[in-house]
């Protein structure tokens, strides 16, 4: 599982949406805090993509995993980005 969640930090950390999104079940859900909910591999493909177009430079590092008996996985993380949006382009922003 860990193997699982650092191939997802790593794939999230790059910029090829298709490669991220194959990490999902087809009807797989990726639930975003702060970008909400994702539904199906074209989905969340699009919001990866759409993160990408937004900032650069992705770094995640896991903090704690959980999952369940349904191959269900959670995890919680801290990441940091440079922005490429117009009021912040340029800066490094860290969650």
């Amino acid at each position: 599982m860990k193997n699982l969640v650092e191939t997802f930090c790593r794939r999230f950390e790059q910029a090829d949406s298709r490669a991220f999104a194959d990490l999902f079940a087809p009807d797989g859900i990726y639930i975003d805090s702060l970008y909400g909910t994702y539904e199906g591999r074209e989905a969340i493909r699009a919001f990866h993509e759409q993160c990408h177009k937004e900032a650069e430079g992705y770094r995640f590092q896991p903090v704690t995993i959980l999952s369940d008996n349904e191959g269900n996985i959670s995890f919680e993380w801290t990441f940091s980005y440079v922005s490429l949006m117009p009021h912040s382009r340029g800066k490094r922003m860290s969650l």
